[in-house]
C-alpha cells in the first residue's frame, strides 16, 4: 500500500473518531438542565443582537454597501493575484510579492481531495 493511501486511511479514521466523540459531547450537552438554560439565553441574546445590528445596519446603509463592493472586490483581486502567480510558475518563473509592510510574500498552494462519484 502507498504512503499516500496509508495517510489517507489514517486521516479518515481519525475523522471517524471526531464525528463519535463530537456525537457523545453533544448527547451530554443535551441531557444537561443548565446547558440547556444557557443555552436558551444565549438564544435570546443573539435575537436581540440581530435587532441591533439590523438598527445599525440601516443607521449605516452606505458603509454596509461599499464594506459589501470592497469584499466583492478583494475576492475578485484575490482570485485574479493567484491566477496570474500560476501562469507565471507554470512558466517557470518566480513568485514573490512585496506588502505595504515591506515583507515578502509567496504563493501557498494547497491539495484537497473529494469523493468520486
Amino acid at each position: 500500500m502507498s504512503a499516500l493511501q496509508e495517510t489517507f486511511e489514517r486521516v479518515e479514521k481519525k475523522r471517524d473518531e471526531q464525528r463519535k466523540l463530537r456525537a457523545q459531547i453533544k448527547e451530554a450537552q443535551d441531557g444537561s438542565p443548565s446547558y440547556k438554560r444557557i443555552k436558551e439565553e444565549a438564544r435570546a441574546l443573539k435575537a436581540r443582537k440581530g435587532t441591533v445590528e439590523q438598527e445599525l445596519h440601516n443607521e449605516f446603509f452606505s458603509e454596509y454597501e461599499r464594506l459589501d463592493k470592497l469584499a466583492r472586490d478583494i475576492k475578485d483581486d484575490t482570485q485574479m493575484l493567484a491566477d496570474l502567480a500560476l501562469t507565471r510558475i507554470a512558466k517557470g518563473q518566480t513568485v514573490e510579492v512585496r506588502g505595504h509592510d515591506e515583507v515578502d510574500y509567496v504563493p501557498l498552494f494547497s491539495v484537497r481531495f473529494k469523493k468520486v462519484t
